[in-house]
């Protein structure tokens, strides 16, 4: 297509990409092996070969001595112009004024690195949020068999009863014998009050005691 120049600039929308065709529109000194650096002339032309994680661009010069490559900081490229095609992708004619047609596909390909950032960030909100939902998220009411039921004081199981190892765990058992239970770890062995907490087996020992020997604490002791 016809050149179309517009200055590069990182407040634009339109940026730096691979495969642009760069226009030099004022002289600039750019980085190299040498002390003084690389000057590049104006009206040089070139094309975008790479572009690094800091935003620079590595740039093939096409000169008189031949083709040169040029890292082009992005404190640097507002010296540059980039190729555009007068299909309007912004959707305005030459003159300025709005444009008859307007093309979808030029206009997501001139702002294709747009859209990709606005994806990778979509993506890392999604991410960000699942491991929060992941962390946050609402511990069980119940106790599994051999998990903890402390501070819920209710098992998943109706037929398991919640017993009391000590004043900082207790689980939901089938039954508990007061006493060290060997099938523990080791690390973890240490002795069992098996006072009941909450549970069928509570219910029954209420209800042989009669109202009139209830405790106010529902806290039983196994024998």
């Amino acid at each position: 297509c016809c050149s179309q120049w517009e200055a590069v600039s990182v407040f634009d929308d339109v940026m730096l990409c691979k495969g642009d065709q760069i226009f030099v529109r004022q002289a600039f000194v750019a980085p190299g092996t040498s002390p003084f650096g690389t000057r590049v002339a104006p009206q040089t032309k070139g094309t975008v070969e790479q572009i690094t994680h800091d935003g620079s661009a590595i740039v093939s010069f096409r000169g008189g001595i031949g083709t040169f490559r040029v890292v082009v900081p992005t404190a640097l490229q507002h010296n540059l112009e980039v190729e555009n095609c007068p299909s309007s992708p912004r959707g305005w004619s030459d003159d300025g004024s709005s444009a008859d047609v307007w093309e979808p596909r030029a206009y997501f390909v001139a702002r294709k690195r747009c859209f990709r950032c606005l994806g990778v960030v979509l993506m890392m909100l999604g991410a960000t949020l699942f491991v929060v939902l992941m962390v946050v998220q609402r511990a069980p009411d119940c106790g599994e068999l051999y998990m903890g039921c402390r501070d819920s004081r209710r098992c998943c199981n109706p037929s398991h009863t919640c017993y009391e190892k000590n004043e900082q765990w207790a689980a939901c058992l089938p039954s508990c014998r007061p006493g060290i239970h060997f099938d523990e770890e080791p690390r973890w062995q240490s002795p069992w009050s098996c006072e009941i907490l909450a549970g069928p087996a509570l219910e029954r020992r209420m209800e042989l005691e009669g109202p009139e020997n209830r405790s106010s604490s529902p806290v039983v002791r196994v024998a």
